[in-house]
Parts: structure tokens; C-alpha cells; sequence
């Protein structure tokens, strides 16, 4: 976890403040362990270099099964589908990305954090709540500077820093359309517009 994510994070319950305790810093400087506690007293731990935001789990069956999935299926292969729908009919071009925020909401491999990264992006954050972010997202962004992984539910955000949002294939993380929609309605009304693109 990079130490300017410290700004963006508060408490997904409150929105309180997160106070940092117990650092542990590797060879990067990087945090790989820690405690975050909030203004309510409310403790969040940081394991490998990963903050861990507790959630009712009320999704629980779908959040295993989906991070079953991406460890199984890496996405890896989908770079130029990516580029011709969801960059060209969501966002133009990648210039969409460069210089911005941008927070990857239901990150799944993290390939698509990676693309977007690559593409000029300054900072990505992925959210997923999926064990994923120990396996193939942990694998496809190894080594990659300016990305930080937020293990959290989308409807319950971490941040409240982002600026304009656009929810694009979130619906399909849930077992109903409708359920997607609301959960990204949820995400987008949480967090106070600033700079960059939530997808």
C-alpha cells in the first residue's frame, strides 16, 4: 500500500477519519502491514499490503464464487476486446484516463487496473472484495508503482475522495441486474467528486 492512500481512506461505516498504527514498511517503502483504527474506534487491518475493510457479507456465496472465477479465468487475453468496447463506447480513447484518480470498482484480476495504469493514469485504485486480491490480482500487479488494493464491498466505499464516477460491467459481479445497479448508485452517491473516473 502506497502511503499517500492514507488520504483517501476513512471508515466505509462513518466516513470518520483512519489513523495508522503498527507500520510495518518494506524495501519501498511500501506499507505491507498495519492497523487502521477510525475516529469510533472501529479497527482495519492492513495485511500485504492490502487494507481489509469488514463487510455484513450479505453477497457472500456470489463474492466466493466470482473470486474463484478470477483466479481461474485471468482476463489477461482480453486487452483488445477491452479497447474496442469498453474504452471506445465508455470513455472515447484512453486519453479518458491520463492524469487522473481512477478507481476500478469490482477490480476482478486487476488486469483491467493494469491496462488503465498503462495507459497514463496517475493513480488506480481497485476495489474487490474477493479473495482474488490474494491471487491473480495480487499476480497482475506485482511491481506495478501508482496501484493500491482495497479489499472492500463496492457499496461501502473506503474513499471519499474520488470524483466523477461511471460504473461500467458492475451489474455482473451480482446475481441481479437490479442489485448491480443499486450497489453502483450506492458507490456513486458516496463519495465526494474531486478528480479522476470511477469504473
Amino acid at each position: 500500500m502506497n502511503p499517500d492512500l492514507l488520504e483517501y481512506l476513512c471508515d466505509p461505516l462513518d466516513k470518520s477519519s483512519l489513523t495508522l498504527t503498527e507500520a510495518q514498511y518494506g524495501d519501498r517503502g511500501h506499507i505491507v502491514r498495519g492497523i487502521l483504527i477510525s475516529s469510533s474506534g472501529r479497527r482495519y487491518p492492513i495485511r500485504d499490503g492490502v487494507p481489509r475493510f469488514e463487510s455484513d457479507r450479505e453477497q457472500q456465496d456470489a463474492v466466493e464464487s466470482f473470486g474463484d472465477e478470477w483466479n481461474r479465468f485471468n482476463f489477461a487475453d482480453f486487452h483488445l476486446n477491452w479497447l474496442n468496447h469498453t474504452v471506445k463506447n465508455t470513455f472515447g480513447s484512453l486519453d479518458a484516463f491520463c492524469g487522473k484518480v481512477i478507481v476500478d470498482a469490482g477490480a476482478g484480476s486487476g488486469m483491467q487496473t493494469r491496462w488503465m495504469r498503462h495507459a497514463g493514469a496517475a493513480k488506480v485504485i481497485a476495489l474487490e472484495l474477493s479473495h482474488s486480491v490474494d491471487g491473480i490480482m495480487k499476480e497482475n500487479l506485482r511491481g506495478l508503482d501508482g496501484v493500491d488494493v482495497i479489499q472492500c464491498s463496492i457499496d461501502r466505499p473506503a474513499d471519499t475522495r474520488w470524483s466523477h464516477q461511471r460504473c461500467s460491467d458492475l451489474p455482473q459481479c451480482y446475481p441481479a441486474y437490479a442489485v448491480g445497479r443499486k450497489h453502483c448508485a450506492s458507490l456513486m452517491a458516496s463519495c465526494r467528486f474531486k478528480r479522476g473516473v470511477c469504473i
